[in-house]
């Protein structure tokens, strides 16, 4: 691994200034606490580097309606009903596109009470008659082979250590080999960057698994929440996948389609807050990442 990209290695799960200034010039949404008011179905938020342009707030992946709002403080309104318990609450800068994380919690939250027995096996159901295959339509001609665009992917293949995190910082994945490119799609394994060769449409994806088990395939059972994130240097956040506590994760997805930039950088990040390191866990690989191009 390069050290000269080693600032890549905690990033902020919106990542957007240039791989060059790596966020000297910009200050990422930090949430220091949250109150709720019950009766107004309100949560305040505090921090700093909130804007000054109304921002945008989520708990637990559902958007919440903004009612007041300074570079210090949000009020939003709760969803209906919303039961105790801790979320994960995310804000967005919309001037900066940064993004900020905290765990809120919502009302008294008590011990969780033991497992219930498992239920008997329902009787397994008839199964369902097989449809009529439908009639072959006509073959159509062949059209003109179009030009391919920039593709590419790059996988990693030994486990890597994600360590916990409570304040929103995110690990950059080691992405070790190239499964291939085309196009001039520039891939780096000593910084596990993609360089963009052009500007366009893409389909970003990425898939890291989770090493939820000890030496014994027995259950982890770690709490806390898992993040997956694809972000690039000017685009931000392409795309991101959240578990709530108490979900098993063995596998996580992240995609989006959006515009990418001639020599912007792609990058794969992962993000718990489990108390303690988790590894990726590897079967034919441990995570990969893969960009492709769709149109201008």
């Amino acid at each position: 691994m390069n050290s000269g990209w080693t600032g890549w290695r905690t990033l902020a799960i919106a990542l957007v200034c240039s791989a060059t200034t790596l966020l000297a010039e910009v200050s990422l949404p930090v949430i220091v606490s949250t109150t709720t008011d019950s009766a107004l179905q309100q949560i305040t938020i505090s921090g700093e580097s909130f804007g000054t342009l109304k921002p945008s707030v989520w708990l637990n992946n559902v958007p919440l309606v903004v009612n007041l709002y300074t570079d210090k403080s949000i009020t939003a309104f709760l969803p209906p009903n919303v039961a105790a318990g801790s979320y994960l609450l995310v804000i967005s800068n919309t001037k900066t596109r940064l993004f900020g994380f905290f765990v809120a919690t919502i009302g008294a939250v008590g011990p969780q009470g033991p497992a219930g027995p498992i239920g008997p096996q329902g009787i397994q159901g008839p199964p369902g008659l097989q449809g009529l295959p439908g009639p072959a339509g006509p073959q159509g001609p062949a059209g003109q082979n179009g030009a391919s665009g920039p593709y590419g992917r790059a996988i990693q293949n030994v486990p890597q250590a994600v360590p916990s995190s409570t304040d929103g910082t995110l690990t950059l994945i080691d992405l070790q080999s190239a499964s291939f490119s085309a196009g001039g799609l520039l891939i780096d394994t000593t910084t596990d960057l993609f360089t963009i060769p052009t500007d366009g449409v893409y389909w970003v994806s990425g898939t890291m698994l989770w090493s939820e088990t000890d030496g014994n395939g027995n259950p982890l059972n770690r709490p806390g929440f898992r993040v997956l994130a694809v972000i690039g240097d000017m685009s931000g956040a392409v795309g991101i996948d959240v578990r709530q506590p108490g979900t098993r994760v063995t596998t996580e997805t992240a995609s989006g389609l959006v515009h990418l930039h001639a020599g912007e950088h792609v990058a794969l990040a992962a993000l718990q807050d489990s108390g303690s390191d988790l590894n990726t866990g590897c079967v034919t690989f441990c995570a990969s990442l893969s960009v492709n191009w769709v149109g201008p």
